[in-house]
């Protein structure tokens, strides 16, 4: 059972009304649910790139979409998505699709601080990075860059955290402890090297001229 209250319902999630009718009875069936985020996904993107075609990437995207609302909530493995191709091929795109389905959904670009970043995981946030191209090539820059890296690749397992050290207004250090767990999604010219590569599903996108 997962407690949400006004204080702590992120932006992108039910609103109260909602639960309160899902907790009064009140269903969808799950058919009805992934059909209508397929055919949101089908009129947004085209993804006929994708091994098999449009209908399997519209498939794995929906359930990947759908996926996130009880990966972290449920403490189950997060999984990864990126998306890699040229220049105008709709990388931005398919993560502000993606961004509009998945649970808390927070679209940031890479250059966010590492600071704003932890505090959109301990939130519950499904974060979506767009032009992950560092990332993606694995050259991290510095101490930051490391960070940056293990804060975005290590939340797959659940348990997973992030410590640092605090001052206390006493003027002692304390250890504070940010989760990290939960499902992610990339956007990328590159193509994601050997430990993205191992945890996301890649996506390939190209430009059309269909408009």
């Amino acid at each position: 059972e997962i407690l949400l209250t006004p204080g702590n319902l992120p932006e992108r999630c039910p609103s109260l009304a909602t639960l309160r009718r899902f907790a009064g009875g009140d269903r969808v069936p799950g058919s009805v649910v992934f059909g209508r985020v397929q055919r949101f996904v089908r009129h947004f993107l085209d993804l006929g790139a994708f091994p098999g075609g449009q209908d399997a990437a519209e498939l794995v995207l929906t359930a990947w979409c759908l996926s996130t609302w009880w990966q972290r909530p449920a403490r189950l493995v997060a999984s990864y998505v990126q998306f890699t191709g040229p220049k105008g091929s709709g990388k931005s795109r398919a993560l502000a699709v993606a961004v509009e389905a998945v649970l808390a959904g927070e679209l940031v670009l890479s250059s966010t601080s590492n600071a704003a970043l932890r505090d959109l995981c301990a939130a519950g946030a499904c974060l979506l990075l767009d032009e992950a191209e560092d990332l993606a090539h694995g050259r991290p820059q510095g101490e930051t860059g490391q960070d940056r890296r293990g804060l975005l690749l290590g939340g797959t397992r659940p348990g997973t955290s992030w410590a640092l050290k605090e001052a206390t207004p006493d003027g002692r250090w304390e250890t504070r402890r940010i989760p990290i767990h939960g499902p992610r999604g990339f956007a990328s010219i590159a193509i994601p090297e050997a430990v993205l590569g191992s945890r996301a599903l890649r996506i390939l996108m190209v430009r059309t001229a269909d408009p």
